[in-house]
Order: structure tokens, then C-alpha cells, then sequence
């Protein structure tokens, strides 16, 4: 038998290593993001192994690559990186590596933000985070964005900093008994903020123990999405969309870059979220109003069709100026700005997932002009709707980290 020579065609091919773990959809999605972009643009040897959530990845001893994409989640990993000399791109939060690794990932201060908005649009005024506890090294920017964005929602916010759970030196169920605790403790109704899906996962299991009622008494939302972790949640957590698939192509696309000799960017590249994925822990208002519920739920399931105040109005038996003054003391929004949030985020949705032109999505999202919802997105978002799938869409996008 002969055996393939290493000079052959196949083996001149780039050779990838994918240092990402797969037992999350959000590392998967990495994984598909960035295979995507060698399937159009290579071929490429991927080397990839199965790794769980936490574990310590390392490069595996005796191989050589040409670039790496990797979700750096510990010093060592960086410091093989480093060592190997080959361009890299690291896909997660922490910070390990610059100026020697590239950063591509998602906007952590925007998911604060993001989420902030969405529950806070959903009438909730007690906001509470539970952070991470298993990430030696990592800096939250998540926390302290959710904070600040709630805050400004003229929110009151919470964060759990006692007892975290370490394996080695805590009782699990000492664990979940103090943070039960601490839940019943906040006013009602209390929306919390998860570090990722697996986290609140756990605070669901916390309020059966502490018998709150989710999502009535304690609404429950991931930051980091992981479809497995929801699904065993009960009830099934809602999740921030963070694009995964889309870091993951844009990594690709900026090692490929490196690998031909272009400079890796002095900034991390920071993709927005999608937006938020909503699944039953979330499915409520948290309005005491009744009226006010009423016209809440009427904005959701309604918004995209040509819906204005006075249509609301007919939901409620106050005046005009009653009415609009007590939706903005409860929600922090006037109806208005209400219904064209709802919109927005439907537009960024469909700008984000479809190829549709903006005329037709302004159509779907209930406004009457193409150029009511590009003045709306613009003011709202900082970007027209033509540019937002140049930054926040990879198979669309047009990047300019080459160029000075």
C-alpha cells in the first residue's frame, strides 16, 4: 500500500485547528460558523475533538497548523498559542492573548443592554444577575452592562455575589438552598439575568426549591445559548441569540486574512446579538395594571401590522394623556416609542436572518414607508438598515480591517 505523501495537493491545503468546545450550542455554532466559511472559500484540514463545557483545551502534542480558532478560556491555552507563532483568533469573552491573538466575538456590553431593554419593555422593574462562577480570569462587562441599562430603565437592580459555587469546596444543595433564599428575598415581580443558559437553568431549580413561580413571580433569561440547557429547564428558559454561527464565519474570514498576510485588527471585532430567542421562562408581563397588560400584549402580538396609540387607546378606559403618562411611569416608554421598539427589533431580526429587501421588511414590521423605518433604525441603532447586514451579517459583509 502507498501511503499519501505529505508534498501531495491535499496536504498544501491550510491546516485549521478548531479549539472550541462542542457541548453547547454556542460552541457548535462557533464550529458551524467557521466550517461554513471553509466549505465556500477553502477547502481546509479542520482539526476538531469533542470537548465539554469548562474542559481545558490544548493543542494536541505534535501538530502543526497554520491558524487557529480557538475559545480561549484559560492562560495555558494562550500561552501554547503564543508559543506555535501561527496566526489566531480568539472567539470568547476573555481577554487572553492581545496583542498576539486577534478577538472576534459578541458585544457583551450589548447583551447586557439588549437584555435590559427586552425585560423592561415586558414591565419588569427588578432586575437581578447571577453570574458565572466557574471562569478563573474572566472580567465581567456583562453585569455591569445589564446594571447600567436597567438602571437607566429607571430599574432597581440586584446581583447574587454570595456563596458562589465552587465543586471542590461547596455542597451543592447548600448552593441552590442559599440562592433560593436569596430570590425569595428580592420585591415581586423579579426578572433575572443568567450568565448563559446552564446558569439559569440553575436559577429555575433554585425558585422550585424556594416555590416562586416562573415565569409569574421570577422571569429567568440566558445570556449564553445553549438549546440542551433550556430544554431540561423548567419551564424552557428563553435565551439572548448571540450569533454564534456569525462570530464563527467572521473568525474564519479574519484567519484567513492573517494567513494570506494582512494584519490582524488592533480592536476586538465585536458583533451585536441578534436579539432574544423567547421560550416560556419569559412569556409574561409584569404589569399590575390590568389595562396596561392588555395593552402591552395587544403591542407584541401587534406591532408588525399599521397599529398606532389610538388603537391601543382602545384597550384602556383612561384619556390620552392618563394613559400615556401611566404606560411611561410603568413601563418606561410612551406607547409610541413602545410600538416602535417592537418594530425595530423585528426589523434587526429579519435583517439579521433574511435576505428580504427593506422595503418588504418595513412592510412586515408594520411601518407605512421604507423611509419611516430607516429614520426609526438609524435614530434608534446608530446604523441604517442597509448597513446593519455589513457588520452584523458575515456572508454580507464587506470588512475594512486591512485597510488604514
Amino acid at each position: 500500500m502507498i501511503m499519501p505523501s505529505f508534498n501531495s495537493r491535499k496536504s498544501r491545503l491550510p491546516r485549521i485547528a478548531l479549539l472550541i468546545e462542542t457541548s453547547t450550542t454556542w460552541g457548535r455554532h462557533l464550529v458551524r460558523g467557521a466550517t461554513k466559511y471553509a466549505h465556500e472559500h477553502g477547502p481546509w484540514h479542520c482539526f476538531l475533538e469533542p470537548r465539554g463545557r469548562g474542559e481545558k483545551i490544548r493543542l494536541p502534542k505534535g501538530w502543526s497548523c497554520d491558524g487557529i480558532i480557538a475559545r480561549v478560556n484559560h492562560p495555558g491555552l494562550a500561552e501554547d498559542i503564543e508559543r506555535l507563532g501561527v496566526p489566531a483568533v480568539n472567539v470568547s469573552w476573555y481577554e487572553y492573548g492581545p496583542p498576539v491573538m486577534a478577538r472576534c466575538t459578541i458585544d457583551e456590553r450589548a447583551v447586557g443592554q439588549i437584555a435590559a431593554n427586552y425585560l423592561a419593555d415586558r414591565g419588569f422593574k427588578n432586575l437581578a444577575f447571577y453570574p458565572a462562577f466557574d471562569r478563573p480570569g474572566y472580567v465581567d462587562k456583562l453585569g455591569p452592562a445589564f446594571a447600567q441599562a436597567a438602571k437607566k430603565r429607571n430599574g432597581l437592580f440586584f446581583r447574587y455575589d454570595s456563596s458562589p459555587y465552587d465543586p471542590a469546596r461547596m455542597n451543592w444543595e447548600t448552593h441552590l438552598s442559599d440562592l433560593a433564599g436569596w430570590l425569595s428575598r428580592l420585591p415581586k415581580p423579579l426578572a433575572v439575568l443568567a450568565f448563559g443558559d446552564f446558569q439559569g437553568r440553575i436559577i429555575t431549580e433554585a425558585c422550585m426549591l424556594a416555590d416562586l413561580r416562573v415565569p409569574d413571580e421570577v422571569a429567568v433569561l440566558g445570556s449564553e445559548q445553549d438549546d440542551l440547557s433550556s430544554a431540561v429547564s423548567l419551564p424552557e428558559l428563553s435565551s439572548v441569540d448571540s450569533g454564534g454561527q456569525q462570530v464563527g464565519y467572521l473568525a474564519a474570514e479574519l484567519l484567513a486574512g492573517m494567513i494570506k498576510g494582512s494584519p490582524a485588527p488592533e480592536k476586538p471585532i465585536e458583533l451585536e446579538p441578534a436579539g432574544v430567542i423567547t421560550r416560556q421562562s419569559t412569556d409574561v408581563l409584569a404589569v399590575d395594571h390590568p389595562d396596561l397588560t392588555d395593552c402591552l400584549r395587544f403591542i407584541l402580538d401587534n406591532a408588525h401590522e399599521p397599529i398606532n396609540v389610538e388603537d391601543v387607546l382602545e384597550h384602556v378606559a383612561l384619556s390620552r394623556r392618563k394613559f400615556e403618562l401611566l404606560f411611561k411611569e410603568t413601563v418606561g416608554r410612551s406607547p409610541a416609542a413602545a410600538i416602535r421598539r417592537v418594530r425595530l427589533e423585528r426589523a434587526q431580526r429579519l435583517l439579521h436572518d433574511t435576505t428580504m429587501p427593506i422595503s418588504e421588511i418595513a412592510r412586515k414590521c408594520g411601518f407605512t414607508e421604507p423611509v419611516a423605518m430607516t429614520r426609526a433604525f438609524k435614530n434608534e441603532f446608530g446604523v441604517t438598515p442597509s448597513q446593519f447586514p455589513r457588520q452584523h451579517v458575515p456572508s454580507r459583509r464587506d470588512y475594512a480591517w486591512t485597510k488604514k
